[in-house]
């Protein structure tokens, strides 16, 4: 189920829909943001996720997982630079932005297997999956579990590992 809501920002609800101004200041000014849409959806599982999505539907579909304690907003200036021609969904992984926060289900496994349900519900049949940090293992463990699903990776500041000291 997908629904538009509004977002709360520095303490200002502002609706989120189609070409609506998403960006602020810290001073509460509004600027000019070029993400398209900005909506929750529910998975399979009952979660709900916050997310962005611009560009063509029937374009290459790009997914931004952004690093541990970020939302899609992270993705906001490289929103604003993608052809039109490219469906870009930037998601707000569980436990981060306006999306659910459940009390458990917080391993790299738990945000892979969301990525799947997620691609279900926009009606995204495969996509690169684009990750920062920490979200780079959600996103090679998707390829793993689930390479039909995944037509590229591009993985920025990947750790090897979560576990000891990896230098």
């Amino acid at each position: 189920m997908r629904d538009r809501h509004r977002l709360s920002h520095a303490g200002r609800a502002i609706r989120c829909g189609r070409s609506a101004a998403l960006c602020f200041s810290a001073s509460e000014e509004s600027y000019d943001c070029a993400v398209a849409e900005v909506s929750t959806i529910t998975i399979e599982t009952g979660l709900t996720l916050c997310y962005a999505d611009q560009g063509d539907p029937a374009g290459p579909v790009l997914v931004l997982l952004p690093g541990p304690t970020d939302s899609w907003r992270s993705y906001e200036a490289v929103l604003e630079r993608l052809p039109p021609s490219i469906r870009t969904i930037a998601v707000s992984q569980r436990g981060h932005g306006e999306s659910d926060k459940p009390v458990t289900g917080y391993r790299a496994e738990d945000f892979a297997d969301d990525v799947v349900p997620l691609l279900d519900a926009l009606r995204a049949e495969r996509a690169v999956l684009v990750a920062h940090s920490g979200s780079c293992l959600v996103a090679r463990r998707v390829a793993v579990d689930q390479p039909g699903r995944v037509a590229g990776l591009v993985l920025e500041a990947s750790p090897t590992t979560l576990r000891g000291d990896a230098c």
